[in-house]
């Protein structure tokens, strides 16, 4: 007698949800990365006013501390 998993529905049963967890868990990284992806034009322009605020800050805690 030949014996496999499709002889067992339960074992089809967590076959198929851990399928379904995978493919869920695969669809919320796209999500994720595809927020997360900027251009790198964009980026730059980020990263310098990141850096403007910081100068700005450093001049005026001087400023007040002067």
């Amino acid at each position: 007698m030949l014996v496999s998993e499709y002889s067992f529905p339960h074992l089809i049963a967590a076959g198929d949800e851990r399928r379904a967890r995978e493919l869920e868990r695969r669809r919320v990284a796209d999500e994720r990365r595809a927020e997360l992806a900027t251009p790198a034009r964009t980026r730059r322009a980020a990263s310098r006013r990141s850096i403007r605020r910081t100068a700005d800050r450093t001049v005026a805690g001087d400023c007040a501390t002067a």
